[in-house]
C-alpha cells in the first residue's frame, strides 16, 4: 500500500525531477501522509456498503432486492440535500456522525431478528456512506494539488476487495457467525474517526493543507458609494461614453475647417498664377 501511495503522491507533480525530490522533503512526506489518510477514509467509507451487500442473502435471503434498494436510497437523499446543511456543521462532528452510523448499523444488522430491522440497519450503512463520501471529498478541497482526491479514490476502488475479503475470510473461512462477523467490524469505524483526527485533521494548519484565508465583501452601505455595482459604473461610464463623442465631433469640425482653407488657399495660389502668365 505504501508503494501504491507514493505513486500516487509523486504523479500529482509536474516533471519526473520534481516528483523524486518531492519524496525525499518534509512536504513530500507531509503529502504522502495525507495521501494515506485519504486512502484509508476512502477503504473504510465503503467497505461497510460492500459488507451489507455480500451479506445480502444472510440479511433477507428471500428480499436480496431490497436489500440493494436501503443500500443505495438513502445515499442519494443525503447528497441532494447535503449543499443545504454542509456548511453549518463541521467537519469533525459529520465524520463522527459518519462512524456512530456505521457501527449502529453493523450492531442493527448483527443484533436484529427482524427483517425490517435489519433493513434499517443497512439504510444506516447508506446514510453514513453518503455523509462519509460528501465529507471527505469537500475535505480534499483543502489540499492544493489532486493527490488527496486520487488516493481517496483508489481507496474506495479497494473498498470493494475488502469488503468481500472481510466476509470471505471472518464468515465462510474462519466460520464466524453473520452476527459476530459485524459485531468484530466495529473496529471499522474507530480506525475511521483515528485516521482522520490523527491523520488529516493535524495536516490542516500546514502548508500543503491549511485553511484559506477568504476576505469577505462589505454587505452595508451604498453601492454607489461603495464604488461597486452598476450604480457606481453609470456615471463613470456615461461620462465616458460622451467624452468620445465630443472629441470624434470636435475633431471631425476641425478637419472639414482645415480643408476647407486648404482649398481656398490652392485657389488663391492658381489665380495668381495665371495672373503672371504673359499674354
Amino acid at each position: 500500500m505504501a508503494a501504491v501511495l507514493r505513486f500516487h503522491a509523486a504523479s500529482a507533480m509536474s516533471t519526473p525531477q520534481d516528483r523524486g525530490q518531492l519524496l525525499h522533503t518534509k512536504a513530500g512526506s507531509q503529502l504522502l501522509r495525507i495521501c494515506a489518510g485519504f486512502w484509508m477514509l476512502g477503504l473504510l467509507n465503503n467497505a461497510a456498503y460492500v459488507i451489507m451487500i455480500a451479506g445480502a442473502n444472510d440479511i433477507a435471503a428471500s428480499a436480496v432486492g431490497l436489500v440493494y434498494f436501503f443500500a443505495i436510497g438513502p445515499t442519494i437523499l443525503v447528497k441532494l440535500t447535503a449543499p443545504y446543511w454542509f456548511h453549518m456543521v463541521s467537519y469533525s462532528r459529520r465524520f463522527l456522525v459518519a462512524g456512530l452510523l456505521m457501527s449502529c448499523s453493523f450492531i442493527t444488522v448483527g443484533l436484529s431478528k427482524s427483517t425490517l430491522l435489519q433493513l434499517l440497519g443497512v439504510g444506516l450503512v447508506a446514510v453514513q456512506g453518503g455523509l462519509g463520501e460528501a465529507s471527505a471529498l469537500a475535505l480534499c478541497s483543502q489540499h492544493p494539488n489532486q493527490a488527496s482526491l486520487t488516493a481517496w479514490s483508489s481507496g474506495t476502488g479497494f473498498a470493494g476487495i475488502g469488503g468481500y475479503a472481510w466476509v470471505a475470510i471472518l464468515h465462510h473461512w474462519m466460520g464466524l457467525s453473520f452476527t459476530a462477523m459485524l459485531l468484530v467490524a466495529n473496529i471499522l469505524p474507530l480506525v475511521w474517526l483515528l485516521v482522520l483526527h490523527m491523520v488529516l485533521l493535524p495536516c490542516q494548519s500546514s502548508s500543503l493543507g491549511g485553511p484559506h484565508n477568504y476576505q469577505r465583501l462589505p454587505v452595508t452601505g451604498d453601492a454607489h458609494t461603495l464604488g461597486i455595482g452598476p450604480l457606481a459604473n453609470s456615471d463613470s461610464s456615461s461620462a465616458e461614453g460622451v467624452k468620445p463623442v465630443m472629441e470624434l465631433s470636435s475633431s471631425g469640425s476641425s478637419s472639414s475647417s482645415s480643408n476647407k482653407t486648404s482649398r481656398q488657399h490652392s485657389q488663391a495660389l492658381s489665380q495668381n498664377h495665371q495672373q503672371q502668365l504673359p499674354d
